[in-house]
């Protein structure tokens, strides 16, 4: 095939790509082209070189590249048969490699990909950067590429920059540690903030059932250092992902979502221990409950902080022995 043509059902508009790289900034076309084809049975998108071939019709390969992004290689039905799909999938696996990544790796890698993929005739590759290593269109320059190679260009996420902080100049050279940026609210932030919540909760509830002199009091402690070692573990896991820091002031970030949980625990732990608990204590001192429990909890739910670090340390050491 020349060239690939793709198009869109009962549309004119057709976009025409040759055997190199293309950089895709159109929104409606990245959508149809990020997603694996049995999710595009919706889709408008058709391939007018191939006689105007749906794009859920094609077998499609995900190859996912560590710390760096994501290829998907389509390919017709006639091409990637039952009989050479597993010296394909053969040949893709021993790219794989244990140890530390950097750029010059993975662009080692991309390109000795590209030559494994050239020999099975994709009609196309598709490829997102979702990683921490960034690549460029000139790094996928390769002398007699066989296919096109669609390069997604996806939005940035929105991130949080700390730089004024430290007050850096123009003049200062730049870090040679290289940390992604931080995230303004991802689904782990969640879970640190309800882990906080919960925590709290089970603070004020524990010390309120002791106070009250109740055996359930004990359980309750138990609880809560459940989710305090919980806290503890997502707050490392959130830190260090895989083991290596993703920014110095992400810990100070995520600070903000365990006080918001501790005040929310508080003044809901309050409203279980007045309304739904019993008490056997005459004029139940309610002031001297809410501030033994904001004190604790802050000091408690807080120092995992802290402790991601040692945390993460033990992480690091279990993976490493359970690979031994």
């Amino acid at each position: 095939m020349s060239s690939l043509i793709l198009g869109f059902i009962n549309s004119k508009e057709e976009l025409t790509f040759e055997n190199k790289v293309f950089s895709i900034t159109d929104k409606k076309v990245i959508q149809n082209l990020e997603k694996a084809n049995y999710k595009n049975a919706d889709s408008l998108l058709v391939i007018k070189s191939l006689n105007n071939l749906h794009i859920s019709d094609v077998i499609q390969i995900r190859i996912n590249l560590t710390d760096t992004g994501t290829f998907l290689a389509s390919f017709q039905k006639e091409t990637l048969t039952e009989s050479n799909r597993e010296d394909f999938l053969k040949q893709i696996g021993s790219l794989k490699s244990e140890g530390t990544l950097n750029e010059e790796i993975q662009l080692k890698k991309v390109k000795e990909l590209m030559k494994i993929l050239g020999n099975f005739q994709p009609i196309y590759v598709s490829f997102v950067n979702s990683g921490a290593i960034k690549l460029t269109l000139n790094d996928f320059t390769i002398k007699n590429l066989k296919f096109p190679l669609l390069v997604l260009a996806k939005p940035k996420k929105k991130s949080l920059n700390f730089s004024f902080i430290r007050g850096k100049t123009k003049e200062e050279k730049p870090e040679e540690t290289n940390y992604s940026p931080i995230d303004v609210f991802n689904l782990d932030y969640f879970f640190i903030f309800l882990f906080s919540l919960f925590g709290s909760i089970g603070i004020i509830t524990a010390i309120f059932e002791i106070m009250n002199k109740q055996a359930i009091g004990i359980f309750l402690v138990i609880l809560s250092v459940a989710f305090f070692v919980t806290l503890s573990i997502a707050m490392s896991l959130t830190i260090y992902p895989k083991g290596k820091l993703r920014h110095p002031l992400l810990r100070y970030y995520l600070s903000i979502f365990i006080l918001v949980g501790i005040v929310i625990g508080i003044v809901s732990g309050y409203f279980i221990s007045s309304g739904l608990l019993k008490t056997e204590i005459e004029n139940f001192d309610y002031k001297k409950l809410i501030l033994l429990s904001s004190i604790i909890s802050a000091v408690v739910l807080i120092s995992t902080v802290w402790l991601s670090i040692p945390v993460n340390k033990i992480i690091c050491k279990i993976k490493s022995k359970k690979k031994a």
